[in-house]
């Protein structure tokens, strides 16, 4: 099976996507497509107010079990990107138009999504304390890796930027 490679473009045409939701207030690329330019899924930071880092904070927290064992742990976590991005797509509340356009530019790879805090760079240990993790430091990891996007209009259309 041939793996598909998710790029720096497929990554702004996806942050365009949210950057159109009144609901974001910004994007942060991360992961390996932050870092090298290219990877096998996306991995984005959608910036929301504290209402709705909250709701994910609590919607993470009930779907983390601590009780995995070890050997379940590459199954368990599959199942809980999953259960991230469902509980981020549910909280950002794309709109019908803009939930075709998502579905549309992910049509070939993996998104997985994480909903944070205005300044949560500056925060990570906090942060890192209401998002379960298998990696003690992974607040912290892509916190060094994320590039911010910035808000580009192009024919009344919001469009994603580095």
């Amino acid at each position: 099976m041939n793996q598909f490679v998710v790029t720096q473009y497929d990554a702004l045409e996806v942050a365009s996507v949210f950057l159109n939701a009144p609901t974001v207030l910004g994007a942060e690329l991360v992961g390996s497509v932050a870092r090298k330019g290219s990877g096998n899924d996306l991995d984005l930071v959608l910036i929301v107010d504290a209402y709705r880092y909250a709701s994910f904070v609590q919607a993470m927290n009930l779907d983390y079990a601590e009780d995995a064992t070890e050997s379940e742990e590459d199954e368990y976590y599959t199942g809980f990107k999953a259960a991230r991005r469902n509980a981020a797509l549910s909280i950002v509340a794309l709109s019908p138009v803009l939930n075709a356009w998502l579905e549309c530019a992910t049509r070939k790879f993996s998104v997985d999504l994480f909903l944070m805090p205005e300044g949560w760079k500056e925060h990570v240990d906090e942060v890192q304390k209401h998002l379960p993790h298998r990696d003690p430091e992974f607040v912290r990891h892509i916190a060094a890796d994320a590039v911010a996007l910035r808000r580009s209009t192009f024919g009344g259309l919001v469009r994603a930027a580095r």
